[in-house]
Protein backbone atom coordinates (compact mmCIF):
# COMPACT_ATOMS: atom_id res chain seq x y z
CA UNK A 1 0.00 0.00 0.00
CA UNK A 2 2.81 2.41 0.87
CA UNK A 3 4.57 1.62 -2.41
CA UNK A 4 1.39 2.57 -4.23
CA UNK A 5 1.36 6.03 -2.62
CA UNK A 6 5.07 6.51 -3.20
CA UNK A 7 4.63 5.59 -6.84
CA UNK A 8 1.56 7.69 -7.65
CA UNK A 9 1.74 10.55 -5.14
CA UNK A 10 5.30 11.75 -5.43
CA UNK A 11 6.47 15.25 -6.31
CA UNK A 12 7.05 14.51 -10.00
CA UNK A 13 3.58 13.04 -10.56
CA UNK A 14 1.85 15.90 -8.77
CA UNK A 15 3.81 18.61 -10.60
CA UNK A 16 3.19 16.91 -13.94
CA UNK A 17 -0.53 16.89 -13.19
CA UNK A 18 -0.48 20.56 -12.17
CA UNK A 19 1.46 21.63 -15.25
CA UNK A 20 -0.62 19.65 -17.69
CA UNK A 21 -4.12 19.33 -16.47
CA UNK A 22 -4.88 22.17 -14.10
CA UNK A 23 -3.34 24.92 -16.23
CA UNK A 24 -5.04 23.79 -19.42
CA UNK A 25 -8.40 23.34 -17.70
CA UNK A 26 -8.17 26.80 -16.19
CA UNK A 27 -7.33 28.35 -19.55
CA UNK A 28 -10.11 26.37 -21.23
CA UNK A 29 -12.57 27.65 -18.62
CA UNK A 30 -11.57 31.29 -19.16
CA UNK A 31 -11.78 30.93 -22.93
CA UNK A 32 -15.23 29.34 -22.57
CA UNK A 33 -16.37 32.31 -20.49
CA UNK A 34 -14.96 34.65 -23.14
CA UNK A 35 -16.86 32.72 -25.85
CA UNK A 36 -20.11 33.14 -23.93
CA UNK A 37 -19.50 36.86 -23.66
CA UNK A 38 -18.70 36.99 -27.38
CA UNK A 39 -22.09 35.47 -28.17
CA UNK A 40 -23.69 38.21 -26.08
CA UNK A 41 -21.96 40.87 -28.19
CA UNK A 42 -23.67 39.79 -31.40
CA UNK A 43 -26.94 38.19 -30.27
CA UNK A 44 -29.71 39.27 -27.93
CA UNK A 45 -33.09 37.98 -26.83
CA UNK A 46 -36.11 40.28 -26.80
CA UNK A 47 -37.01 41.67 -23.42
CA UNK A 48 -37.77 44.79 -21.42
CA UNK A 49 -34.15 45.97 -21.65
CA UNK A 50 -34.36 46.43 -25.43
CA UNK A 51 -38.13 47.12 -25.62
CA UNK A 52 -38.83 43.65 -27.01
CA UNK A 53 -36.53 44.18 -29.98
CA UNK A 54 -37.59 47.69 -31.00
CA UNK A 55 -34.43 49.30 -29.61
CA UNK A 56 -31.94 46.53 -30.38
CA UNK A 57 -28.76 46.89 -32.43
CA UNK A 58 -27.96 43.19 -32.23
CA UNK A 59 -29.46 40.17 -33.96
CA UNK A 60 -32.56 39.05 -32.08
CA UNK A 61 -33.04 35.39 -31.29
CA UNK A 62 -35.33 33.63 -28.85
CA UNK A 63 -34.20 33.10 -25.30
CA UNK A 64 -33.79 29.34 -25.79
CA UNK A 65 -31.76 29.85 -28.97
CA UNK A 66 -29.48 32.33 -27.19
CA UNK A 67 -28.94 29.88 -24.34
CA UNK A 68 -28.18 27.09 -26.81
CA UNK A 69 -25.73 29.26 -28.77
CA UNK A 70 -23.99 30.27 -25.57
CA UNK A 71 -23.78 26.69 -24.36
CA UNK A 72 -22.47 25.41 -27.69
CA UNK A 73 -19.84 28.15 -27.86
CA UNK A 74 -18.72 27.45 -24.30
CA UNK A 75 -18.45 23.73 -24.79
CA UNK A 76 -16.88 23.66 -28.23
CA UNK A 77 -14.44 26.52 -27.90
CA UNK A 78 -13.55 25.73 -24.29
CA UNK A 79 -13.03 22.05 -25.06
CA UNK A 80 -10.86 22.71 -28.11
CA UNK A 81 -8.71 25.20 -26.24
CA UNK A 82 -8.44 22.77 -23.33
CA UNK A 83 -7.31 19.93 -25.58
CA UNK A 84 -4.85 22.07 -27.55
CA UNK A 85 -3.36 23.60 -24.42
CA UNK A 86 -3.23 20.25 -22.65
CA UNK A 87 -1.23 18.68 -25.47
CA UNK A 88 1.11 21.61 -26.13
CA UNK A 89 1.53 22.71 -22.52
CA UNK A 90 2.20 19.18 -21.34
CA UNK A 91 4.83 18.65 -24.05
CA UNK A 92 6.51 21.99 -23.38
CA UNK A 93 6.47 21.45 -19.62
CA UNK A 94 8.12 18.05 -19.89
CA UNK A 95 10.74 19.45 -22.28
CA UNK A 96 11.54 22.71 -20.50
CA UNK A 97 11.00 21.90 -16.82
CA UNK A 98 14.45 20.33 -16.27
CA UNK A 99 16.14 23.32 -17.90
CA UNK A 100 14.26 25.84 -15.80
CA UNK A 101 14.87 23.80 -12.66
CA UNK A 102 18.60 23.73 -13.35
CA UNK A 103 18.72 27.47 -14.09
CA UNK A 104 16.68 28.24 -11.00
CA UNK A 105 18.92 26.16 -8.76
CA UNK A 106 22.03 27.83 -10.24
CA UNK A 107 20.51 31.26 -9.57
CA UNK A 108 19.65 30.33 -6.00
CA UNK A 109 23.14 29.00 -5.35
CA UNK A 110 24.82 32.07 -6.89
CA UNK A 111 22.85 34.41 -4.65
CA UNK A 112 23.32 32.29 -1.54
CA UNK A 113 19.62 31.67 -1.13
CA UNK A 114 19.97 27.90 -0.82
CA UNK A 115 22.34 28.29 2.12
CA UNK A 116 19.96 30.75 3.78
CA UNK A 117 17.07 28.35 3.25
CA UNK A 118 19.03 25.47 4.79
CA UNK A 119 19.94 27.64 7.79
CA UNK A 120 16.33 28.74 8.20
CA UNK A 121 15.15 25.15 8.02
CA UNK A 122 17.66 24.05 10.66
CA UNK A 123 16.75 27.00 12.87
CA UNK A 124 13.06 26.17 12.59
CA UNK A 125 13.67 22.50 13.39
CA UNK A 126 15.74 23.42 16.43
CA UNK A 127 13.03 25.79 17.71
CA UNK A 128 10.38 23.10 17.32
CA UNK A 129 12.57 20.62 19.21
CA UNK A 130 13.12 23.17 22.01
CA UNK A 131 9.39 23.84 22.30
CA UNK A 132 8.71 20.10 22.37
CA UNK A 133 11.21 19.62 25.18
CA UNK A 134 9.80 22.58 27.13
CA UNK A 135 6.29 21.27 26.54
CA UNK A 136 7.19 17.83 27.89
CA UNK A 137 8.73 19.40 30.99
CA UNK A 138 5.63 21.50 31.63
CA UNK A 139 3.39 18.46 31.24
CA UNK A 140 5.50 16.58 33.78
CA UNK A 141 5.35 19.51 36.22
CA UNK A 142 1.56 19.78 35.88
CA UNK A 143 1.14 16.03 36.27
CA UNK A 144 3.26 16.08 39.43
CA UNK A 145 1.38 19.11 40.76
CA UNK A 146 -2.07 17.54 40.26
CA UNK A 147 -1.01 14.13 41.48
CA UNK A 148 0.25 15.73 44.72
CA UNK A 149 -2.95 17.80 45.04
CA UNK A 150 -5.17 14.75 44.67
CA UNK A 151 -3.25 12.84 47.36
Amino acid sequence: MIEFFKKYFNKKVILTYLYGSVASRLLGFFVAMWAAKLIGVYFESPGFKNLWGLNSHKMLVSKETLENLTWIAQVLIGFFVFEIMHKTLFQKATELAPQYYKKGMEYLEQNGITEKARNLKLLTINKVKEKAIIGKEKVKELADKYSKASN
